[in-house]
């Protein structure tokens, strides 16, 4: 079900200019959002997903990543060496870490790191386990969490800057961007949109914030047939 609303949902968005794109904004890496955007024919041109809670975009018409801004070599595309190195460090530190209290390093990131809790553990818990043992990193970067695995950025990158700078660069003003978000790795982005939402799974915390949020909605339906709901509650369909 969830599968075939999506796909009906984009059909539904692309059949008027008056509808707006719909693109992922996820703590998933590049190859995830490649197969999601392909399983729903989720492509508008000019308009880059972001992946890794804002550490990249892919564009999926042009096939292209890009990292975001912040970790640019001035006047290039590329990562910069500073930036690289210190990503290579932090994976490191995490990977000791990961192996001593055998939680699950994730593989395929560019820019940031993810890692999941061991079983039995909770994810408020590792959460608070992984921030004191990088407390070494102080400022240099942001530690949040979905409601599975526990996300490390370099200080400035998270979806909310990330969200941020692609409105800007599309000239698009934030004020009319609906963000659908259900855990703690969403707030910055809920921060900065003008219109916010959530599925029924969210945390109370982001349910409270959304309500709490002028035309704020929370929908009776979980994941994606959530966003379903919540998409054809602002058209009005």
């Amino acid at each position: 079900g969830s599968y075939f609303g999506l796909t009906n949902l984009v059909t539904t968005l692309k059949s008027s200019n008056n509808y707006p794109p719909l693109i992922l904004c996820t703590g998933r890496p590049h190859n995830y959002v490649v197969c999601a955007i392909q399983s729903i024919g989720a492509y508008w041109e000019g308009f880059p997903s972001i992946c890794e809670n804002g550490g990249t975009f892919y564009d999926p018409m042009t096939k292209e990543t890009m990292f975001h801004p912040k970790l640019l070599k001035p006047g290039t595309d590329e990562l910069s060496v500073t930036w690289r190195d210190f990503i290579t460090a932090l994976e490191n530190d995490v990977k000791y870490f990961t192996s001593r209290t055998n939680g699950k390093f994730e593989l395929g990131r560019a820019a940031t790191v993810t890692i999941r809790p061991p079983q039995g553990t909770t994810i408020q818990e590792y959460f608070q386990q992984v921030c004191g043992f990088l407390s070494m990193y102080k400022s240099s970067i942001e530690i949040t969490h979905s409601s599975s695995a526990v996300d490390i950025m370099p200080e400035g990158v998270t979806k909310g800057t990330a969200l941020r700078h692609l409105a800007d660069s599309l000239a698009i003003s934030l004020e009319h961007v609906l963000f659908i978000g259900d855990s703690r790795n969403d707030i910055s982005a809920f921060n900065v949109a003008g219109i916010k939402a959530a599925p029924a799974n969210a945390t109370d915390e982001i349910k409270d914030l959304v309500l709490a949020s002028e035309n704020g909605y929370v929908a009776d339906k979980k994941t994606s047939l959530g966003v379903c709901v919540i998409v054809y509650h602002y058209l009005g369909l």
